[in-house]
């Protein structure tokens, strides 16, 4: 059995090119799939193979972006910045800096990076959507908003549609928010975060929350949760209150949250 894990182990692992035989770049775009496809083990094994057998130009950024999807962000952010200092051209070395500090809350590292990666003409729609992200801390709404909508045209993606809509929440634009929530949610891959910032736009609207038909108790109780906390946020504590009761009274486990929310209510 054991030799029979190698095996499976060896045929994961592209053997590292060498000078004389493989093609480097080959190689590369085998490590750069490996970390798109979130294949983090695999990607780090290529990478420590690489380092073993030849040098290329392209493993110090690979080696950073491992370190930001295993969440490294202290690391990455090193790596990332040495890169983007000795080359301040690379729109993707500033971005990584850029999102590593965002990361790590380190919000003016973040605004200095995002804004030079967002001042080279091959910026993408990470740079750009890290940028109004960095921007909503600040609250200058204009130029998050021009962030955002720069981030759109390049990738209508529902992770930016989503932070777009966070954007416009703070802001009370609470039409606009929902609106971009639901185009958020046509992504897979945010439906269900983008599905409850909706519903959060929705109550903030004053729109009354409706049960589904054969939604669980849970569930229901979870909305009129959102629901009554928005209302509260929104100013009306009246409804507030018969929203927080109504999810107390529906869930069929203790509501903490729920009973959090309604002393917040009751001790305005």
């Amino acid at each position: 059995m054991r030799w029979l894990i190698i095996l499976m182990a060896a045929l994961l692992v592209p053997a590292s090119p060498s000078h004389a035989s493989a093609d480097n770049s080959t190689y590369l775009r085998q490590v750069e799939a490996a970390l798109a496809g979130g294949r983090l083990l695999q990607a780090r094994k290529m990478l420590e193979k690489a380092e073993q057998g030849w040098e290329a130009l392209g493993l110090p950024l690979l080696w950073a972006e491992l370190f930001y999807q295993e969440g490294a962000y202290q690391e990455a952010l090193a790596r990332y910045t040495a890169l983007a200092a000795h080359d301040p051209s690379n729109a993707r070395t500033a971005t990584g800096a850029g999102l590593a500090a965002l990361k790590l809350s380190k919000l003016e590292d973040a605004c200095h990076w995002l804004g030079h990666a967002t001042s080279l003409a091959n910026a993408g729609s990470k740079a750009w959507n890290g940028l109004g992200i960095c921007l909503d801390h600040k609250k200058d709404w204009a130029a998050s908003e021009a962030a955002y909508k720069r981030a759109l045209h390049i990738s209508a993606s529902g992770a930016i549609w989503n932070n777009y809509g966070y954007s416009l929440l703070l802001q009370q634009r609470y039409e606009e928010a929902a609106d971009a929530f639901g185009r958020a949610s046509a992504d897979a891959r945010v439906r269900s975060k983008a599905a409850l910032n909706l519903e959060i736009a929705e109550a903030l609207k004053g729109a009354t929350p409706k049960r589904r038909q054969g939604e669980r108790s849970a569930d229901w109780a979870r909305r009129l949760n959102n629901a009554g906390y928005a209302a509260w946020l929104h100013g009306d504590p009246a409804a507030a209150k018969t929203l927080l009761v109504e999810a107390l009274k529906v869930s069929d486990v203790h509501f903490a949250k729920a009973e959090a929310n309604l002393r917040l209510v009751e001790n305005r």
